[in-house]
């Protein structure tokens, strides 16, 4: 087949039956790029026209190591593993093992990934991500061409190695011990099969520039099995000849500059994060029907309603009596009971889990939003908000940008701040909801903020290389690539969005970004770049516009009676609540302006 990045790309009998079974032939259906064709149109290239690119680079770095033995790059080096492989008469058949492996592993190494993948799962988490979902591995791998299955899980060792590279974050990819190391290398670390096609094929698509040299690949070796640090892994050497070799190092810094480009341009743009938002705020919303759902059908004599808070419906569920009849996984007893000290929430997550990923794996990025927009008359307000945001991602009215956070002081505690307000997604939603009660956006789910995790996943820098005779990433013994890892983690910012006439209420878009930064501690500008005032001052501003006093006095007291009125209840007070209570303690006080009651 031919492909527009890579030209023809070549597929043996094996690799052929795996193509065309039906969980590869899914990945037609999911977008690479997810949301990102609503900023650039034509960003609408396939997940399987990615690992075909991605399978077609790994036999270009296979080609790489086997040149490795006889490259004149390669004379400084006193062995690797291939020479070692080639001393003890292995080298043929261990070359033909990795070579099949490395194939394979590009080829398949997003067999798990669904529509809007990245997003729902690694941003929003509301899926098993699809390196460690196990469940969605085993289903989809039945689902494998019979011959082509058969034909790998009898070959000695061959399917334990593949699965690795498919599902490499659970408990058994994160013990075992693989004997070809360096094939992970290929397929998906640092310089790989997968960042070589998606730089190229998601520039190519977007419109970016690219000029990317490849005379890199000459350099790559595989260290010895005796190394005590980096046994038979990928390397780079970057010497020759006693002198560094800095044209190398440039082609390697560039890979670094390009992927910092097509995050800082693309994955980061505001719109493509506001669809991103806007998508996670829709799941949620189902998510939260099709739990309610779940739980009236199981709990009839709860008296639980569609309309009723989560929160309150998880407490009653949660306080009937564990070791009740519920309906067991799949594969189980229908009548199976639940352990004595299990949470009978955990079931219908279970369920409402099984239900998303079953529809994300039968259609598509399109398809889900098609799904999702119709309704039934009779349908939830939760059901009928996440239509009406599917409605909205579809003809692109997409939310618009209150304002954002992402100072260098707000910087150092991104870490604490995903922890704290993302990693759990439902610290997010409470934070959201609260904000557009504070603020009187008339629904909790219009306002969203877009919290990224603080770990920007910049592989790139820890690429192996071979400098001054010892071994070491990348990151640690060249400066300009530190400075670009540095520039990358400057790219994380919190950002809020809501509708446009949100937006275009400044007091109300204000409020909302007060109530957050306050909460977070993260320091939040308006579009304009100036910095959003507290709550507290907010609320004095408002009312010394009112009556058009500019004085710092006036400000300063009124500020003053604003703090011994703060609430000491549970509920917190709307912006507007603060504002009348604060007239009434100024008209209390005889304040110039505010008359008396």
């Amino acid at each position: 087949m031919t492909d527009p990045v890579h030209g023809d790309v070549y597929l043996n009998l094996l690799e052929s039956l795996i193509v065309d079974s039906p969980p590869m032939q899914r990945l037609r259906r999911v977008r690479q790029l997810g949301t990102t064709h609503l900023v650039y149109p034509g960003a609408t290239h396939s997940r399987l026209s990615h690992v075909l690119g991605t399978q077609r680079s790994a036999q270009n770095l296979l080609d790489a190591v086997w040149n490795s033995q006889t490259n004149p790059q390669a004379k400084d080096l006193s062995k690797n593993l291939l020479s070692e492989w080639n001393d003890s008469g292995d080298l043929d058949a261990e070359f033909a093992k990795a070579t099949v492996l490395a194939r394979l592993g590009g080829l398949m190494h997003d067999l798990c990934h669904i529509p809007l993948g990245h997003t729902i799962e690694d941003d929003l988490q509301v899926l098993d991500p699809h390196d460690e979902n196990v469940d969605r591995f085993n289903l989809l791998w039945s689902q494998i061409d019979d011959e082509a299955r058969t034909a790998i899980e009898n070959a000695d060792g061959l399917f334990e190695e593949l699965r690795v590279l498919i599902i490499s974050k659970d408990e058994h990819a994160e013990t075992f011990k693989s004997d070809y190391p360096f094939v992970g290398d290929i397929v998906g670390n640092t310089i790989c099969a997968d960042l070589i096609d998606y730089i190229q094929r998601d520039h190519h698509n977007t419109g970016l520039p690219l000029a990317l040299g490849h005379r890199f690949l000459d350099s790559f070796f595989v260290v010895p099995s005796d190394h005590p640090h980096f046994a038979k892994r990928m390397v780079i050497n970057v010497d020759r000849e006693g002198r560094h070799r800095e044209d190398i190092i440039t082609e390697l810094v560039k890979y670094l500059r390009y992927r910092y480009e097509l995050t800082e341009r693309v994955l980061t743009h505001h719109a493509k994060t506001a669809a991103d938002a806007m998508l996670g705020k829709m799941l949620e919303l189902w998510h939260d029907d099709l739990w309610m759902a779940e739980a009236v059908k199981r709990h009839p004599d709860l008296g639980l309603e569609l309309t009723d808070p989560l929160v309150t419906a998880k407490d009653k569920v949660a306080a009937t009596s564990s070791g009740e009849a519920t309906e067991g996984p799949a594969g189980t007893d229908a009548d199976e009971t639940q352990p004595e000290d299990a949470d009978p929430t955990d079931a219908i997550t279970v369920e409402v889990k099984k239900r998303i990923e079953h529809e994300f794996l039968t259609r598509s990025d399109d398809g889900m939003l098609e799904y999702l927009v119709r309704t039934e008359p009779d349908a939830s307000p939760r059901r009928a908000a996440s239509a009406e945001l599917a409605t909205a991602l579809q003809n692109r009215n997409l939310y618009k940008i209150l304002g954002h956070a992402g100072d260098p002081a707000d910087q150092a505690i991104a870490k604490e701040t995903w922890e704290k307000f993302a990693q759990d997604p439902q610290e997010r939603l409470k934070l959201e909801r609260a904000a557009a009660d504070f603020a009187g956006v008339p629904h909790g789910w219009q306002v969203v903020i877009w919290l990224p995790n603080h770990k920007m996943r910049l592989k790139v820098a820890d690429v192996l290389v071979y400098r001054d005779r010892a071994i070491a990433p990348l990151s640690r013994v060249e400066p300009t690539s530190r400075a670009i890892v540095e520039q990358h983690e400057r790219l994380w910012a919190v950002t809020v969005y809501a509708p446009a006439d949100v937006r275009d209420d400044r007091e109300q878009a204000d409020a909302v970004l007060a109530y957050i930064g306050e909460k977070t501690a993260l320091t939040f500008h308006r579009r304009d770049g100036s910095v959003v005032p507290s709550r507290w001052e907010l609320v004095v501003d408002k009312l010394l516009a009112e009556i058009n006093e500019e004085s710092q006095t006036t400000r300063d007291t009124l500020l003053g009676l604003m703090a011994s009125t703060k609430t000491t209840s549970g509920s917190t007070p709307s912006f507007n609540e603060l504002v009348e209570t604060l007239r009434a303690t100024a008209q209390e006080n005889h304040l110039p302006g505010f008359g008396s009651h």
